[in-house]
């Protein structure tokens, strides 16, 4: 169960994270002109989140944020030029950072030890409804760290979300987590081309099935400032 609350953890970490690095590979492709989530400096999301906390000896509660704000900042690490909402901390050695390609995918950069290790491709950008495809998250524990596979889909695209930020044609993406081979919890983001993340949901699983399942977390696009 530690393992799993780390990897929840880590994974809400990177949804709710809006950080980018530049990758300097493949040099010579063309730039996709759209991206999933667009990074510079003084960019600012602001979210209105729900969470609910639930736990056996105790009744569930119920949390209320009107207005969580991510404002980007650049910064320079192991050689890479990105953005984050927070600063990466000397102390900090084994995380993920998310970054935008060429092609204007969402990929998870890995370090470990304070090093860049690789990367994975989390949210594709031009993947066809209904498609699936494995993608790679890196999760640190007490023995450093470790790289955990994740089933990615992309449920719909072309769907509109209204939100108070306003309506948005959205690409609907599902990341399936697992406990010992048994489902546990479904992650639903929403992503607006040139906009970023709209909407991002957390299904809880309560049977083995996957049939059974408890909305716990939230979080909604009230407003955002680009550069």
């Amino acid at each position: 169960m530690k393992k799993t609350f780390l990897l929840l953890t880590a994974i809400s970490l990177a949804l709710f994270s809006f950080v980018s690095c530049k990758d300097d590979k493949n040099t010579d492709e063309p730039e996709s002109s759209t991206v999933l989530c667009p990074f510079a400096d003084g960019n600012k999301w602001t979210y209105i989140v729900e969470s609910k906390l639930s736990n056996s000896s105790l009744p569930e509660v119920s949390y209320l944020t009107e207005g969580l704000a991510f404002q980007v900042k650049s910064f320079t690490l192991d050689g890479k030029t990105g953005y984050s909402y927070e600063p990466i901390q000397p102390t900090d050695k084994n995380f993920s950072l998310m970054n935008t390609d060429k092609k204007g995918n969402i990929v998870e950069l890995q370090f470990k030890d304070g090093k860049y290790i690789g990367g994975s491709i989390i949210y594709k950008k031009d993947a066809k409804a209904g498609e699936k495809y494995k993608a790679q998250m890196f999760v640190e524990d007490e023995d450093g760290g470790e790289m955990y596979d994740m089933d990615m889909a992309c449920v719909k695209r072309d769907t509109t979300l209204k939100v108070p930020a306003g309506n948005f044609n959205c690409i609907c993406f599902c990341m399936t987590v697992y406990d010992n081979n048994v489902i546990s919890d479904k992650f639903y983001s929403f992503y607006s081309e040139n906009v970023g993340l709209i909407q991002d949901v957390r299904y809880e699983f309560l049977d083995k099935e996957g049939k059974d399942s408890v909305m716990m977390n939230r979080r909604t696009l009230k407003s955002y400032e680009l550069k």
